[in-house]
């Protein structure tokens, strides 16, 4: 956290310090990440998760950035949850200001589907296809394929896209609104 996320985040909750640990299972039946449900209420991040790691950008963009637990959320003006995303195994550099980074470090919760779970670290593209179905689109490009899942009966208000490493072991998760 930087100097302005010291400032402007002083009086926030700090539940990581406290040593709450929330089950953040992503529900892709439900569009939810634990108590963080798409189309819903964005006032129970700063409660539960704290400060993000950016106040321009939770400012500017409403985007809620949690690099040590490799999620981010992006919430509207209104504070309506509109994504969230993972990142599963790519540990990139996160810019907190200018000369100063933080390492994303994996998300590594579980993925209820419909028919099953299965831990991101080892879901791959085939458990996606067996416990969600064919994609509804697909990009086959062999350095980084992604599936994309989209708005039909199977999910309401929300789609998802599955990011693959080239050996299809699951990369990222972007769930995002429909509304």
């Amino acid at each position: 956290m930087g100097l302005l996320e010291k400032i402007f985040f002083r009086d926030w909750p700090q539940p990581h310090k406290a040593g709450l640990l929330l089950d953040l299972t992503l529900d892709l039946s439900a569009g939810a990440l634990g108590p963080f449900s798409i189309n819903g209420s964005d006032g129970q991040l700063k409660e539960l998760l704290g400060a993000p790691a950016n106040w321009k950008r939770w400012k500017n963009s409403q985007q809620w950035h949690y690099p040590e637990l490799g999620i981010w959320f992006d919430s509207s003006k209104d504070g309506i949850l509109e994504g969230i995303n993972l990142i599963v195994r790519e540990e990139g550099l996160y810019e907190i200001c200018p000369g100063w980074k933080e390492r994303w470090k994996p998300w590594s919760g579980s993925i209820r589907f419909e028919r099953g779970s299965v831990p991101a670290l080892s879901a791959t593209k085939d458990d996606f296809i067996k416990l969600v179905g064919e994609p509804d689109e697909r990009d086959d490009d062999p350095e980084d394929p992604e599936f994309t899942y989209s708005d039909s009966p199977r999910f309401k208000d929300f789609c998802f896209d599955v990011e693959l490493t080239p050996k299809g072991e699951l990369s990222g998760l972007d769930i995002y609104s429909t509304r």
